[in-house]
């Protein structure tokens, strides 16, 4: 009868690598959810770079999200591999602990090193939710004030041979820059290369 052969531990650079495959794929899903309020289909509009980039710009889109998923993963991957293995040492010999659990399975699950690995993938599910709960909201909130007419500028834009319009940008690729004109509620996509003079920071005047 064979052997079952023991799991092989991940490496580090194996474990950055997984990580990073998979914010690749949450940041294309997240892109797709969060175009998606806007009748975009953003795969037919973006490069290999954008695509590449994706989980990055999401990151530094606003820092509050990445402030919030470094929190969490840091805790997440202390309470898995710190504080749950200190607990079971602590409580092994209790014996309400061990009407809960079976203690000598528990003995082995932590004394093998692949299973730092198996408590770190855990992590990845609230991440996913971070991800794609983050696109949910932004995208839902950009289209209510779309509708509403709500929606502040945020840049000046120029095309060639246009004047200059406020215009709030609520999405960019390598190829295009997509946003809705100040007091309108459709969504424009102008191609960059050629047709993009300018795109200038835009602050509102201050009321008084």
């Amino acid at each position: 009868m064979a052997e079952n052969k023991p799991s092989r531990s991940l490496s580090v650079q194996e474990m950055l690598s997984l990580g990073y495959v998979y914010l690749l794929a949450l940041g294309i899903l997240s892109d797709a959810i969060y175009y998606t309020f806007f009748d975009i289909d953003i795969l037919n509009y973006v490069t290999l770079p954008d695509i590449l980039l994706s989980p990055i710009n999401i990151l530094t889109h606003d820092l509050r999200v990445l402030l919030f998923l470094s929190i969490t993963i840091g805790l997440l991957s202390a309470y898995t591999t710190v504080f749950i293995p200190k607990m079971h040492v602590r409580f092994r010999d209790h014996k309400w602990y061990q009407r809960f659990n079976n203690v000598e399975k528990m003995d082995q699950f932590f004394a093998q090193e692949k299973n730092l690995n198996r408590n770190l993938l855990l992590t990845m599910l609230p991440i996913m939710f971070i991800f794609l709960g983050y696109a949910l909201g932004r995208g839902q909130k950009y289209a209510e004030r779309i509708e509403d007419g709500t929606l502040k500028p945020d840049f000046e834009l120029t095309l060639v041979d246009e004047d200059p319009i406020l215009v709030k940008v609520i999405g960019q690729t390598s190829l295009f820059v997509i946003y809705v004109p100040e007091g309108e509620k459709e969504v424009h996509m102008a191609p960059i290369e050629s047709n993009l003079q300018t795109l200038v920071k835009y602050e509102a005047p201050e009321e008084e």
